[in-house]
């Protein structure tokens, strides 16, 4: 979800979970980062990960992901296209149909 994001590793054979939770929009993926990082410490992985590096790696792509985001949409943009009728947009269902939005017209605009 923008503006937060979670992590949760679970060890059962230890009977161990660490959740790491942040609310802001990272320009990494912090919370990942920071509980694989407290999960090396008390299980001493043989393979120890460079966080900093992969921060530093990451976060110039993930700063310039709404720049891409943007170009992507304005390339494939239709010229002079119109929306449809706005009884239309009724229900808005995802994919696997686990969340649902419904919207109604009060007044010439749209609202939910």
């Amino acid at each position: 979800m923008p503006g937060s994001t979670s992590v949760v590793n679970i060890f059962p054979e230890t009977e161990t979970a660490i959740v790491v939770f942040q609310n802001s929009l990272a320009a990494t993926d912090s919370t990942d980062f920071i509980g694989q990082l407290v999960a090396q410490t008390p299980f001493d992985f043989s393979i120890k990960n460079n966080y900093v590096l992969f921060a530093r790696n990451f976060a110039p792509i993930n700063l310039n992901h709404p720049n891409s985001l943007k170009a992507q949409l304005e390339k494939d943009k239709v010229p002079d296209m119109t929306h449809k009728p706005l009884r239309i947009y009724r229900i808005y269902w995802n994919a696997i149909r686990n969340f649902k939005i419904e919207i109604y017209e009060p007044e010439e605009s749209l609202d939910f």
